[in-house]
């Protein structure tokens, strides 16, 4: 199996068109073959990154009231107008 992330979805497109089918296609048609099979790959790594996070590799979301001045100001930002 190759490496190049490239090459793998160069292979993948391939494979998905019977092999008659393949070599009469022209460089745009195979270009966007690889390239939908490239967006899969790069969806299918992210999906797996998602899954490998723990709760203690996930970023925390940033509190509003922390180093943006008092809690007096943070609480009148917080406080709807009237």
């Amino acid at each position: 199996m190759p490496s190049d992330r490239f090459q793998i979805a160069a292979e993948r497109a391939a494979s998905s068109y019977p092999t008659d089918v393949w070599s009469i296609l022209s460089p745009s048609e195979r270009a966007a073959a690889i390239y939908r099979e490239l967006r899969k790959l790069d969806a299918e790594s992210a999906s797996e990154s998602e899954q490998a996070e723990t709760p203690f590799t996930r970023a925390k979301p940033i509190n509003e009231t922390e180093g943006h001045g008092s809690s007096e100001q943070a609480s009148q930002r917080a406080t709807p107008e009237t």
